[in-house]
């Protein structure tokens, strides 16, 4: 993934700018917009390029970006420079529980994240899509997306 939109992405998901959403990149609710964390990336990318545009969807309130709602658009894909549109991060730490901790543990997460982080895994990789939908913080996405950077 590129280093600098890594950085902005990161530090834009400890703003405390950003409600956390689920099950879409982002939704407005009452006004408000909740995004997902592949969400911000977006508008991350959208501050950037104020020449492309998003759009709401009316009968689901999902906004869309590239007329993509749920991953990432190709085109914000391609300039974050990460492999997957989901976010999918392969790591030997997924085949083995005890490496796994040690590497949550050395990446800051608490232990206790372990059991979301589990239930969101297909047991040989994660997606950031699923971490977010399974109760990880913004904070601790962050974390994730800091410790393995360089397999997203």
């Amino acid at each position: 993934m590129n280093p600098d939109i890594t950085r902005d992405w990161v530090a834009d998901l400890r703003s405390g700018r950003y409600e956390q959403g689920h099950s879409c990149l982002t939704k407005i609710v009452n006004g408000m917009s909740l995004d997902c964390c592949l969400g911000v990336q977006c508008k991350l990318y959208m501050e950037r390029h104020p020449e492309h545009r998003h759009e709401v969807d009316q009968r689901t309130n999902h906004m869309t970006y590239f007329i993509m709602g749920g991953i990432l658009p190709e085109q914000i894909q391609k300039w974050s420079e990460m492999a997957t549109p989901e976010g999918t991060i392969r790591h030997p730490f997924m085949y083995d529980v005890s490496v796994a901790r040690g590497s949550l543990l050395e990446a800051g997460i608490a232990l206790d994240d372990w059991d979301a982080i589990q239930k969101s895994g297909q047991h040989d990789y994660y997606q950031l899509t699923d971490l977010n939908d399974s109760g990880l913080t913004f904070d601790q996405i962050a974390d994730v997306i800091e410790f393995f950077a360089d397999e997203l």
